[in-house]
């Protein structure tokens, strides 16, 4: 489920960016709106700025009352008509770009009307004058009429309560999220759980319901061709196999009866070795076959116990050289104090099967002879194999190969035509059990070097 998990994560933390996102820009929009907002006001001539110029500009001259240049340029500018009622009797007794509508009479009630900022439509405001009550018009595009009181606190609080608003949307948005999304994901999680179990080979079954049903359909298709090439190769291998048994077995006694039959000429003993020598290369070979095919069709397989790595290495070790023993071949034994009552839980058989394969390696590979040195010891938290030959070595791009099936996703292909190829896959696989870690490397100053790292009670 661990794709799962991080497909959600990934969701999820996109999710809170694009909310993170839309909060920002929110709050950048409502800065750069009202910022704008003030800008254009505070560009034009605001309604006081125009009342107090008009207010300080107003003088008698020959018994009339007339406005300086300035009051008359911002009234221009602003293009606002200005008058000035008499206070005694409500006559207007100055004007300046008085519309046809606006009257020049005024009673107490029709000013207390003005006073609520329209007349006639025009949006008005009132300044008090040592002569009378200066009233302006605005154009009537410019504001909007507004009817009523708003509190004091509101406008106070009119930055918080539109914060309060975005955080609110953004906790609206996170719930429909989650709520619609949620089927989502429970949808995807039996199609990951099965995406994993087809890497893992496993069989699956996903139902074929909900948003993913043609998928699920499909990866069900998918597993159960995977099943049936994995039958059809396994049954391949298991006939080969038997077919090739009785042949090979034949093969090999011949070829010894006639490698110890000391009347026949030399030259005919030394052929008939060849023969048995690779009569028993072939049938190893098919038996590394079947095993790699067990190894990664069947976890069952292995079946582990707790046992002494130190006596278990030297049982080892006697017994492949019974098997093997060759003058041309000396090995060295090195098991390090360290190690003497360390305890490992894995599998016997596995874990001598890769033994017996690395050790054969190095014989395989040089026929002049060489010396081998297996050492045991011990390292942190792990017990340390390593098989190491004073023979010809290895060119770099093959040890660059080997190299990459030593991660956790070994691959059998990389080493297909490498003579090095079965055998070393099948260790990888076999430490790759048991949790282990494997590295190849070259010996100083010639020869090949395998580090096997085994976990330890």
């Amino acid at each position: 489920m661990k794709g799962f998990q991080k497909l959600a994560k990934r969701t999820i933390r996109q999710t809170l960016l694009m909310m993170l996102f839309l909060f920002i820009s929110g709050i950048l929009t409502y800065v750069l709106i009202f910022g704008y907002y003030f800008y254009v006001q505070f560009s034009r001539h605001t309604p006081s700025e125009i009342l107090r110029t008009v207010s300080k500009g107003l003088y008698h001259s020959n018994d009339s009352i007339q406005l300086d240049s300035t009051g008359i340029r911002i009234l221009d500018e602003s293009d606002t008509w200005a008058i000035l009622v008499d206070n005694n009797n409500g006559n207007v007794i100055w004007s300046h770009a008085l519309p046809d509508n606006i009257p020049t009479y005024y009673t107490l009630s029709e000013i207390a009307l003005s006073s609520k900022n329209y007349l006639k439509g025009y949006p008005t405001f009132i300044w008090t004058h040592d002569d009378g009550l200066i009233m302006i018009g605005m154009p009537k595009e410019r504001y909007t009429p507004l009817r009523g009181y708003l509190p004091a606190s509101l406008i106070r609080d009119m930055p918080w309560l539109t914060l309060s608003s975005y955080i609110i949307q953004l906790i609206t948005l996170l719930l429909v999220f989650y709520f619609f999304e949620r089927r989502t994901f429970r949808s995807m999680r039996p199609i990951l759980k099965g995406l994993q179990d087809v890497a893992d080979g496993k069989d699956l079954h996903v139902k074929e319901k909900g948003t993913f049903s043609e998928i699920a359909a499909y990866l069900n298709r998918t597993s159960a061709l995977l099943k049936k090439r994995a039958t059809v190769r396994e049954n391949w291998l298991a006939g080969v196999s038997h077919d090739i048994r009785t042949p090979l077995a034949s093969i090999l006694g011949y070829s010894g009866q006639i490698e110890t039959d000391k009347s026949l000429p030399e030259d005919v003993i030394q052929k008939a070795t060849i023969i048995r020598n690779q009569a028993v290369r072939l049938r190893e070979l098919i038996s590394d076959l079947n095993l790699s095919s067990r190894l990664e069709h069947d976890d069952r397989l292995i079946q582990r116990e707790i046992f002494g790595i130190a006596p278990f290495c030297r049982k080892i070790i006697a017994e492949f050289l019974n098997d093997y023993a060759d003058e041309n071949y000396p090995i060295h034994i090195e098991i390090n104090k360290s190690v003497q009552t360390t305890q490992i839980n894995g599998s016997p058989n596995l874990l001598k099967r890769s033994i017996y394969n690395l050790l054969l390696n190095s014989i395989r590979h040089n026929p002049t002879g060489c010396t081998i040195t297996f050492r045991l010891e011990r390292t942190d938290h792990q017990c340390k194999i390593s098989i190491t030959d004073d023979g010809i070595g290895l060119q770099n791009t093959l040890l660059e190969k080997l190299k990459k099936i030593q991660g956790k996703e070994a691959d059998s292909t990389l080493l297909s035509g490498q003579e090095h190829g079965l055998g070393l896959y099948i260790v990888c696989q076999i430490i790759k059990m048991h949790s282990g870690n494997i590295t190849f490397s070259t010996n100083t100053p010639s020869g090949f070097q395998t580090s096997i790292y085994l976990p330890i009670l």
